[in-house]
C-alpha cells in the first residue's frame, strides 16, 4: 500500500506559497548529474515559482527530500507535475576565477566563497534567501599546479563534483522553514567507512560495473610536440592505491603497480604554448581512471532495511562493499528512492547515456 507524502513550497522569505498531498514519490538524487525529479501533486499551486524551495515529508513528519523547483506543467484534467533539483543544483553557476586563486588556498574556501559572493548578499545587493547559513568543517589544500590551469571562468557545480571526487570534500545542504535559514556545509567526511556486505539476503540486487567506460591501463605514456616538432615524453603509473605517480625513465616508479602491466600511449597537444603541471597529471588521470573514477556500484535494499542504512544525507560517506571474498573502497554519490526500494549507488562512473552526456562538459579533475 502506497504511503501519502505532502510537499511544500516556500518563497525566498520562507513563505509558504503552495502545499498539496502526493503519492508516494520516486524521488532521486546523484551528486555528480544533477538529478530531477518529478512530483504528481494532488492538489493545484497557482503560486509556486522557478527557484522556490520544496520540502517533502511523509506521514510521520520525516523529511524525504528538498530541493529547487526547476520547472512545473499543468494540463486540462492531469495532475500538477512538479520538477525539483537538489539543493545542490544552486551551485550550478559560471564564475570568474579571478581573486580565488591568490585568496583562498582551500578546496572550501573557494566554495564558502562562491556561495557567500552568489546568494548572501551585500549593503548594495539583496540576498538571495532570508538568511543563509555557511560554514566550512575542514581545510583542505589545493593542488597549486591544478590552479595554475584554471580557466578564465569555471563551473562551481563541476568543480563541487571535483572537489568531492579528488579531494573528499562534500557540500550537504538543507533548510529549515521554520527558523527561515537554508544551510550549506562544506567539508570532508571525517565519518569512518560504513561497511556493507552485498553477499547478504537483505541487497535485493546488485551491479559492480569495475571498468567503468572502458579498457582499464596502468602506465600511461604522454607526449606533447612543440611547434618546432621536438617531443617531450613522460610517463605516468596508476598504484594499487589509486594513486598517481610519474615513471619517466630512467626514473622509474612502477613497484606500486598491480599486475599484470597495462600500457598504452596518448597525446597531450601540440603548439607552442606547453602543459602545465597540472595538465599532465590531469591527462594521466584521465587515461588511467583510478577505481574511485571508474568503478560504479549499485545496490538495492528496502527502505526500510535495518542493516544498510544510508540515505540521501549521506552522500559522500565512504564504503567498504564486500563481495565475493574482495572489499572495494567506494563513495556514496546518488540515492533513489521509488516504490518502497532504495537504490544506492557509489563511485564516479556513469553507465546511462543521459549521465554520460551532462559528465562531458567536466573538462577539469581538481
Amino acid at each position: 500500500m502506497q504511503k501519502l507524502y505532502k510537499i511544500e513550497i516556500f518563497d525566498n522569505t520562507f513563505n509558504l506559497v503552495g502545499h498539496s498531498a502526493i503519492i508516494e514519490p520516486d524521488l532521486a538524487y546523484d551528486y555528480i548529474s544533477m538529478s530531477t525529479t518529478s512530483i504528481a501533486c494532488l492538489d493545484e499551486m497557482p503560486n509556486i515559482r522557478q527557484y522556490q524551495l520544496a520540502h517533502i515529508t511523509d506521514n510521520d513528519g520525516k523529511i524525504a527530500f528538498q530541493g529547487v523547483v526547476y520547472g512545473f506543467t499543468q494540463e486540462k484534467n492531469a495532475l500538477m507535475q512538479v520538477i525539483l533539483k537538489p539543493l545542490l543544483s544552486l551551485t550550478d553557476r559560471d564564475f570568474p576565477t579571478t581573486g580565488y586563486m591568490t585568496a583562498y588556498s582551500a578546496v572550501e574556501g573557494w566554495i564558502e566563497h562562491f556561495l557567500k559572493t552568489t546568494y548572501q548578499g551585500n549593503d548594495n545587493v539583496p540576498a538571495s534567501y532570508t538568511t543563509i547559513k555557511i560554514q566550512s568543517t575542514t581545510q583542505t589544500e589545493i593542488d597549486a599546479e591544478a590552479c595554475t590551469a584554471a580557466g578564465q571562468t569555471m563551473n562551481m557545480y563541476d568543480f563541487v563534483v571535483s572537489a568531492l571526487q579528488s579531494y573528499g570534500v562534500v557540500v550537504r545542504a538543507w533548510f529549515d522553514p521554520q527558523s527561515k535559514a537554508l544551510s550549506f556545509e562544506i567539508g570532508a567526511d571525517r565519518e569512518p567507512p560504513v561497511t556493507i556486505e552485498a553477499d547478504l539476503e537483505n541487497v535485493i540486487s546488485k551491479t559492480f560495473n569495475m571498468d567503468g567506460d572502458g579498457e582499464q591501463f596502468n602506465l600511461v605514456q604522454l607526449i606533447y610536440q612543440d611547434s618546432d616538432g621536438i617531443q617531450t615524453t613522460r610517463w605516468f603509473a596508476l598504484n594499487a592505491d589509486g594513486s598517481i605517480v610519474e615513471s619517466t625513465p630512467p626514473n622509474y616508479s612502477l613497484e606500486g603497480i598491480a599486475p599484470p602491466l597495462m600500457m598504452t600511449s596518448r597525446g597531450i597537444g601540440s603548439g607552442t604554448e606547453a602543459p602545465t603541471e597540472g595538465e599532465w597529471l590531469e591527462k594521466a588521470r584521465e587515461v588511467l581512471k583510478p577505481d574511485a573514477d571508474s568503478q560504479q556500484i549499485s545496490l538495492s535494499v528496502s527502505w526500510k532495511d535495518k542493516i544498510v542504512r544510508l540515505g540521501m544525507g549521506d552522500i559522500g560517506r565512504p564504503a567498504n562493499i564486500l563481495h565475493d571474498g574482495v572489499s572495494y573502497a567506494a563513495i556514496l554519490t546518488a540515492v533513489d528512492t521509488a516504490r518502497g526500494v532504495k537504490n544506492l549507488t557509489f563511485g564516479f562512473a556513469r553507465t546511462d547515456l543521459t549521465t554520460l552526456l551532462k559528465l562531458q562538459r567536466r573538462g577539469t579533475t581538481w
